[in-house]
Formats: C-alpha cells, structure tokens, sequence
C-alpha cells in the first residue's frame, strides 16, 4: 500500500500524462516535455533537488523507490517505468 501511494504521488508530476483515459497510448511528447521542464540543467536526469521542485510533495523515500538503480537520479526509462506502474495501479482500483 505504502508503494502504491508513493507512486501516485510522484505520479502528480507527470499528470499531463497520465491523463490519457482507457487505453489510450502513452503520450511521449507530453511525457518529454513535462521531464524536459523538470530537468533544469539539462543533464537528461532528475537530481532530488529537481524532483522536489516539480513536485512540492516528492520525499527521499518516493526518489529512492523511483531511482531503480540507486544513483542518485532519475532516468527517463526510471520515470516511465514508474508511470506505468502508477497506471497499473490505477487500474486496478
């Protein structure tokens, strides 16, 4: 539960595009240009600093749970990764 609640709160950050109802197919340039606005320097990741700036709510816990491989980032397939888990979960409710 605790997971599941964590990846709907990061999930607010990309809310355009999790907007797509049904099955309706991932919207990658609103998905792009929504990480795009977060990633102030432009590195192509999400430092904690930058997450917590797009989204007032993220914690270090929900960035730990999204940053799959521990360095200290999110990547763009991390992000995805979790907006399909977060889908899944809304599915199921």
């Amino acid at each position: 539960m605790k997971f599941i609640f964590s990846t709907l709160l990061m999930a607010g950050l990309a809310a355009p595009v999790l907007a797509e109802s049904g099955a309706a197919p991932f919207d990658e340039a609103a998905w792009q240009a929504e990480f795009s606005r977060g990633d102030t320097d432009g590195d192509g990741k999400l430092s904690l600093e930058e997450a917590k700036a797009g989204n007032p709510n993220m914690t270090d816990e929900v960035f730990g749970q999204i940053d799959a491989d521990g360095d200290g980032f999110i990547s763009p397939e991390e992000d995805k990764a979790m907006l399909q888990r977060a889908k899944a979960a809304r599915a199921m409710d």
